[in-house]
């Protein structure tokens, strides 16, 4: 963010936490909430100092694009079942080897009780 001001990711987030709460463009009662830190940051008393109204909607729109692109490619992942979920190993052929052997033995003790 370009303000007159230093401003973190803590900002960004408080502000988002501040839209949530009191709605998009509630600028004046998310500067006055003491919760959300920014009542030293935005709107200041000079309207030349950034960020007034205008630059906090900016700045808005873009946090949450960005959500909703993290949140749209997340989405994608879990579709398609790619990401970080743990894959299963593949077999070897010694493991299915010795399974069918194993099977061929408790089909030939079955046929022997019946």
């Amino acid at each position: 963010a370009h303000f007159e001001i230093e401003w973190s990711k803590e900002d960004d987030s408080n502000l988002l936490i501040g839209i949530y709460e009191y709605g998009y463009g509630s600028w004046e009662m998310i500067k006055m909430d003491p919760d959300l830190s920014l009542t030293q940051k935005i709107l200041p008393d000079d309207p030349d100092k950034k960020p007034q109204a205008k630059q906090l909607q900016t700045r808005a729109d873009y946090l949450i694009k960005l959500l909703s692109k993290d949140l749209a490619r997340k989405e994608a992942q879990r579709l398609s079942g790619s990401g970080n979920s743990k894959r299963r190993k593949t077999r070897s052929k010694k493991n299915k080897i010795s399974k069918c052997i194993k099977l061929e033995e408790e089909i030939k003790q079955e046929i022997g009780r019946a």
